[in-house]
Formats: C-alpha cells, sequence, structure tokens
C-alpha cells in the first residue's frame, strides 16, 4: 500500500509516492505558470493546475510501474492566501489571486483601522474587498468563495468544504465552529460568510472522501482512494521536516525564512479574528515568526561580492573563503533587514547595514558576516518562542540552507541548538503523504506518523567554544535596532522625500 502526497507550490505542483514507513517510492513535478500584468497582482490558472496534477500523478505511476489500487489515499497541500470565485459546480469565474497577489493593500490598511486587527493583504478578507469594489459582477455572480486546496478538494470528491489550517486565517474559530459575523459586518462583507463552502469543515488528516468518477480518470487512480483534508504548505511542511512536537522549530529557509512552532497556547497574536487552535494538530497553535530577505541577501552578495564566478560553484567557493573568517568576522556585525524587518518590529522602512567595515576586511570577511547576521537574526526568531515560554532545543531546517555546511554550522553555533537537515528535502509532500497514511489509519495520529515517517540525513551540534563568543555577540546585534530605531526611521523619510 502506498500514500500520495501532492505539493502545490509557487511554480508547479509536485507528487510524491510513499510507503508506510515514509521511504520515497517515486516523485514527479509539473511546472504552471504566474501571471503579474500589474505591479502587486499575481494570479495563476485553476485550469492549470488541474492539468498539472493528472500528468503529475499520471507519469509518477508510469515510473514507478504503481498499479491505480495500489495507492490507498491521497492529501493535497496547496500555498495558501489564494483566493477563488466559483459557481457551486466548481467553475471558477476568474483566475485565482494567489498569496503573493498584494494588489488589496489600502483595502488591509481600512479592514485593520476598521477592526484593529494586523491582517495582510494577502489574506482573504482583503482579496475579497478588493474583488467587492473593483469587480463588484463576478463578486455577486459568485456561489462560493473559497482558497485553492478546498477547490481542489471539490474537483476530487465533489464535497464543498473548507479546512480548518487555512480557514483560521479568513476568521474561522474552530472551537466556537463559526466565523467572526461582527469582523465581517465591520468590514461591510456580512454577505461573504454565507459565501463561504462551510457546510463540511474539515481538520488537517480528516477523511473527505473519495475520488469522483472523473477524477479518478483523471489521475489514473482507483475511484476508491481516499482524499484526507491536507493544509497550508508550509504548515503541512512541519510533519515531512519532522518537528510536530513541542520544543522542535520547523524553519524553512529559502528566499525569506518562516519558523514555525506548535503550541499548546497562542504566543503571538492573542485577539486575533486568526486565532486557533488546531491549526495543524488537534490541541495545538501554530506559531509562527519571519525573516524577510534571509536567502535573497546570500543571492545578493553572490552577484554583488562574487559575481566572476560560475553559478555551478560559485557558493561552494563562497562557503571556502568564508570558513577561514573567524567567529564575529573580525569586527563585523550585518543586520539582516535589507528587505525591512518582518519580526518583531513590523518595520518595513528599516533596511540592512555592515558596521565594522575597515581597510583590512576582504569580501570573505563581508559574506561571512552576512551569513552571521542571518543566523542572528534567526535566534532572535527563537528568543522570542523563548520569552513566551516556549524555548526551543532543536531546529528541523529545510530549503536552501540545507546545501551550506558553514551555515549550518553558524546557525548551530549562533542559536546554541541542534540542528537537523531531514533526509527528504520535498518536506510539505512527504508531510502530505503524512496526512494521506493517518488518514488511511497506518498510524494513530499526524504526531506519530510524523515521527515515523521522517528521517534526517545531517545533524549539526553547536561548538561550545563559539557558542559563548557568539552569544556575547548575539547582545550586541539584539541591541542595535532599538539603539538606533530614531536614527535608521529619519535616514529612512529624508530618503524617501529627496
Amino acid at each position: 500500500m502506498y500514500y500520495l502526497g501532492i505539493d502545490f507550490g509557487t511554480t508547479g505542483v509536485r507528487a510524491g509516492l510513499y510507503d508506510k514507513g515514509g521511504t520515497e517510492i517515486g516523485f514527479s513535478s509539473v511546472s504552471y505558470e504566474t501571471k503579474s500584468e500589474k505591479a502587486g497582482f499575481a494570479e495563476q490558472s485553476p485550469e492549470d493546475w488541474w492539468n498539472a496534477l493528472g500528468k503529475a500523478t499520471r507519469e509518477l505511476l508510469e515510473k514507478t510501474s504503481t498499479s491505480s489500487w495500489e495507492v490507498v489515499s491521497l492529501a493535497v497541500d496547496f500555498h495558501s492566501c489564494s483566493v477563488m470565485l466559483c459557481h457551486r459546480d466548481g467553475s471558477p469565474l476568474r483566475d485565482c489571486l494567489i498569496w503573493m497577489d498584494v494588489r488589496a493593500a489600502a483595502e488591509s490598511d481600512e479592514i485593520n483601522s476598521a477592526t484593529g486587527e494586523s491582517l495582510s493583504p494577502e489574506w482573504m478578507p482583503a482579496k475579497l474587498l478588493w474583488l467587492k469594489r473593483n469587480e463588484p459582477k463576478l463578486y455577486e455572480q459568485a456561489e462560493v468563495f473559497c482558497e485553492a486546496e478546498d477547490w481542489i478538494n471539490y474537483m476530487l470528491t465533489g464535497v464543498w468544504s473548507i479546512n480548518i489550517n487555512c480557514s483560521v486565517n479568513w476568521g474561522y474559530n474552530s472551537e466556537n465552529h463559526c466565523f467572526s459575523k461582527p469582523f465581517y459586518d465591520r468590514i461591510g462583507m456580512p454577505e461573504a460568510i454565507g459565501k463561504f463552502p462551510s457546510e463540511h469543515v474539515f481538520a488537517v488528516g480528516d477523511r473527505i472522501g473519495t475520488l469522483t468518477e472523473s477524477a479518478s480518470r483523471h489521475l489514473r487512480l482507483s475511484p476508491d482512494t481516499l482524499v484526507a483534508c491536507g493544509g497550508i504548505d508550509s504548515s503541512i511542511g512541519i510533519l515531512g521536516m519532522g518537528a510536530a512536537e513541542e520544543g522542535k522549530l520547523a524553519l524553512c529557509t529559502g528566499s525569506s525564512n518562516l519558523a514555525m512552532v506548535l503550541t499548546k497556547k497562542p504566543l503571538f497574536n492573542l485577539n486575533g479574528v486568526n486565532l486557533g487552535p488546531n491549526h495543524l494538530v488537534s490541541g495545538y497553535y501554530t506559531d509562527y515568526r519571519g525573516q524577510t530577505a534571509s536567502g535573497s541577501i546570500i543571492q545578493w552578495a553572490k552577484k554583488t561580492l562574487y559575481s566572476e564566478l560560475a553559478s555551478d560553484t560559485a557558493y561552494q567557493i563562497m562557503d571556502e573563503e568564508a570558513s577561514h573568517i573567524p567567529v564575529g568576522s573580525d569586527g563585523l556585525i550585518v543586520l539582516d533587514y535589507f528587505q525591512g524587518n518582518k519580526h518583531p518590529y513590523l518595520d518595513g522602512s528599516v533596511r540592512g547595514m555592515v558596521y565594522g567595515l575597515s581597510l583590512s576586511h576582504t569580501r570573505a570577511h563581508i559574506y561571512r558576516a552576512i551569513l552571521e547576521g542571518i543566523c542572528y537574526e534567526t535566534a532572535h526568531l527563537l528568543k522570542q518562542f523563548g520569552d513566551g515560554g516556549r524555548p526551543i532545543h532543536e531546529i528541523c531546517l529545510s530549503g536552501g540552507f540545507a546545501n551550506s555546511k558553514l551555515l549550518l554550522s553558524i546557525l548551530a553555533d549562533v542559536c546554541g541548538v541542534v540542528v537537523h537537515v531531514p533526509e527528504n528535502s520535498q518536506c510539505s509532500c512527504l508531510g502530505s503523504g503524512i496526512v494521506a497514511a493517518t488518514a488511511a489509519g497506518a498510524w494513530s495520529d499526524l504526531q506519530e506518523a510524523s515521527k515515523n515517517m521522517t528521517r534526517f540525513y545531517l545533524t549539526v551540534y553547536p561548538s561550545e567554544d563559539n557558542r559563548l563568543k557568539y552569544e556575547k555577540l548575539f547582545s550586541l546585534y539584539l541591541n542595535t535596532y532599538p539603539e538606533l530605531k530614531q536614527y535608521f526611521n529619519e535616514v529612512s523619510a529624508v530618503f524617501r522625500s529627496l
């Protein structure tokens, strides 16, 4: 028996086939396009998703010589904050506004002013308000407002539903079993609640149903294949990273960094409409903190400081040079605020800084200082969890940072914790496989499944000597923004006025 995990990302869909122990039997991926007609706009075609899903699944079965009846269950994760307007028969009225579409910035500001919330322009309420104002005919014609995840589940099973993992971001409270009517009344969209497909509400791992005949033909799977409720790609990735228990932090690294922790009590945004709980695992909240630029800063360093290096060897050479530079980069401290600070300061105007440059410093010093600065800010995220009463003892890391042993070593030393790198780099895909296996009864719950279906290929332990040195430097780093905040804001204001 095999379990199919399906991960819809921003650039394409990935399908992985797993056994009960989490061993990958096969993997397939198919890309699709994002349309961006104007600045801040980002849309995708649901038809493209459906076609890509069918192709990826059929290719996977063919490559692995797997019979349709051998796939017992499947689950899907999707990029969240991806808003759709549909008819009840599932036909979309327009393309989907995906997560990176921020056209509703003005609407989110209005909503936050009217409600006291801190909602992003990415999220459902702001995007729906934009659609109501700018495309009123489509808004009125729509019979269903949903996330991409819910649409895919409908296409697979013929059952309209919402999933708690996504809908908490649009005001669903899983304890009260309803949306916040006062919130939608206050923002002038009381009708929205009636269009959310909340006749069925599923938590991650719940059974939605089996494949429809048309979906069965499209995917070339048995119509008896069980479809389990998945969720947001990053949340499902927690399962695939082996971080589904307290004390472990799931760190998704890439252009930006996202740090996620399961907690029994909420640590942040205590009064928001998107409070939860039961986001991912029953009885737990999923609290998160983020870094805005991280991996993008490393790319900037490659382009700016090492432009002559060939792309296939550049990062290896950069790490080799930086590995000879001592802890602290001979007096350099970098703030990783190249695109502003996300947490905890929520300051979009502040920018990055390199302090301590002298004529003796080389590009290797600057590059190592950049790596250290990124890790200082990750340690800052860990401190926020610790200050909230949830200390972090282990980091489970996925994404681009896993390719640099130097960066992993610095991260372990700066944070003073063990860093694990999962054996399977497709953590969201495996996470969906874990969900599918749990729903099929292979494991008793998601946490047991995660523990048994994930493995680490690399574990990095902190050096006690380096940890003590970085502890002193980290305290200096923490003081930088509070001490210079007023100056930073004044500089930003002057440059904006020029």
